[in-house]
């Protein structure tokens, strides 16, 4: 099961970082040099760790990715993390460079579970279920596609979760320079490996609620896929030209 973006916006009556400490424990470990992102917000502070694409003769893919990971806290309280990942299409004629959806998927296979996951996702929205039809270069013809890929808040009140949005919303503004579209899928990080179908009912109803929550916060909209809208996935456009066809 690949992770999806995933939230808790209800406050905790004592949230001291522990949760995002423990969930993005891995990540925090590893971004130890200075982030080249910062913003202050009611107090609290966001911080970023943007990677950057290779040059263009230096790519050995037709599609290259850059990760970023972020960090919200207020003291010593860590409110917020969260990972995104921004992939492009690595096309220019001096070095014969194109792509597809099937490249994007065999790409993103020899990266993360998440990653073919998302690209399998974009592959079925852009092109259709049969993959005959993934030699099209939509969405990536008309910019770079954003997956969110996981996502904690941890705030300790309405308004503290309030600053925690709009510092992920400031760093979604920062990175959305040749974006064309942002792809999540609405699915809680504390039922990560525990699906099963005595806890079936009770994820789909905290994942309905993820949906809404995204929905709202981060002007999402459901794919127009019905299999993969049923499941979770959402998607923001930055660009007209990126939306897909309807589900026939």
């Amino acid at each position: 099961m690949a992770r999806g973006c995933a939230n808790n916006d209800t406050p905790s009556r004592e949230s001291r970082g522990a949760r995002v400490g423990a969930t993005f424990g891995n990540e925090i470990s590893a971004h130890t040099r200075r982030p080249n992102w910062q913003t202050e917000r009611n107090g609290l502070t966001g911080r970023a760790w943007i990677g950057r694409f290779w040059r263009l003769v230096d790519c050995d893919h037709e599609f290259e990715k850059r990760d970023v990971f972020f960090l919200i806290g207020k003291d010593d309280r860590l409110l917020g993390a969260g990972n995104l990942t921004v992939w492009r299409g690595a096309s220019d004629d001096e070095y014969n460079f194109g792509w597809s959806l099937n490249d994007f998927v065999e790409r993103a296979d020899m990266s993360t579970d998440t990653a073919y996951e998302t690209a399998l996702a974009v592959a079925r929205i852009w092109g259709s279920d049969d993959r005959r039809n993934w030699w099209t270069d939509d969405p990536f013809c008309t910019g770079y596609v954003c997956s969110f890929d996981r996502l904690l808040i941890d705030a300790g009140s309405s308004a503290e979760a309030d600053s925690v949005w709009g510092i992920v919303d400031a760093l979604i503004k920062r990175i959305s320079r040749g974006l064309a579209v942002m792809i999540l899928k609405a699915f809680p990080l504390e039922y990560e490996g525990r699906v099963n179908d005595g806890t079936r009912p009770a994820f789909r109803r905290r994942q309905q609620a993820l949906s809404r929550l995204y929905r709202r916060r981060l002007n999402a909209e459901p794919v127009p896929h019905e299999e993969l809208a049923q499941a979770g996935w959402l998607f923001h456009l930055f660009k007209d030209g990126a939306r897909p066809d309807p589900d026939p």
